[in-house]
């Protein structure tokens, strides 16, 4: 991806991630916007011994990883906008719809190269995008259910800071 997007940092908390997507939204917006990106996330869980003064002893594992798809304009992607998106840079643009899905299918855009146009439907029963959730820069779901809420998944994944050990 233009400009580095594809490997944006780390966050500890939640502001940190609503600075990083503003931020993300920012250099999408200078390079050729493709409008959706995957962000996979991944919690780092340290447990240590918080009595044990001597030897400091800890261990470190990652939790389930989390995918969300930003998209950038704040509205859920479909088949329909893919021409009018990419005509206004590109005037010859043209997307034929090559699987014939309805105008108002939601998608995500995994790549667009000047020419070609790489998407994935947005499905529940797609075993690859199971628990994946569409959210604008505030994290409000798109997707798959339109909330108007921040998405309560990816809130509770980046709040939580704390494991119970037994």
């Amino acid at each position: 991806m233009p400009g580095g997007l594809e490997s944006y940092g780390t966050v500890h908390n939640e502001p940190e991630f609503r600075k990083m997507l503003a931020n993300l939204i920012s250099a999408a917006n200078k390079s050729l916007n493709k409008v959706t990106y995957k962000i996979d996330l991944t919690r780092k869980v340290l447990i240590a011994d918080t009595l044990d003064l001597q030897k400091h002893h800890n261990e470190g594992f990652d939790d389930k990883p989390m995918s969300v798809i930003l998209s950038t304009t704040g509205k859920l992607l479909r088949i329909k906008d893919i021409e009018p998106l990419f005509k206004q840079k590109f005037p010859d643009f043209h997307f034929d719809n090559p699987e014939k899905l309805a105008p108002d299918t939601p998608i995500y855009l995994e790549s667009f190269d000047g020419r070609n146009v790489k998407y994935k439907v947005l499905s529940t029963d797609s075993l690859e995008l199971k628990g994946v959730h569409v959210i604008d820069k505030d994290l409000n779901e798109l997707w798959p259910n339109t909330t108007g809420k921040p998405s309560a998944p990816i809130v509770n994944y980046l709040s939580q800071t704390t494991e119970k050990v037994h």
